[in-house]
């Protein structure tokens, strides 16, 4: 019976790959349990209205998951989102 190493048996560039992947799971599940609440407060002040809130801070945080392989400092992103909620609900409004 032969036993392996599963870091042996990948490619550097795969482990590299997945170790990145895992690294930006764990930014990102710090940065939704900080910041999402700040945000969906900012995006009620300006909604008035809590499920349109829901709505535009879930769509803010699934841009940044998408985007967060890109990023090199993910809080200014974050910290900028403000302005993306003010967008987001004048293109709704019109």
């Amino acid at each position: 019976m032969k036993l392996f190493n599963k870091k042996q048996d990948i490619s550097e560039d795969q482990f590299d790959s997945d170790y990145r992947r895992d690294s930006q799971a764990d930014s990102f599940r710090d940065i939704h349990s900080r910041f999402y609440p700040k945000i969906y407060d900012y995006s009620l002040c300006q909604a008035q209205n809590r499920a349109e809130a829901m709505e535009l801070s879930d769509s803010l945080f699934v841009k940044l998951a998408k985007t967060m392989t890109n990023m090199v400092q993910p809080e200014q992103t974050v910290r900028g989102m403000s302005n993306d909620v003010l967008e987001a609900r004048i293109a709704k409004n019109n």
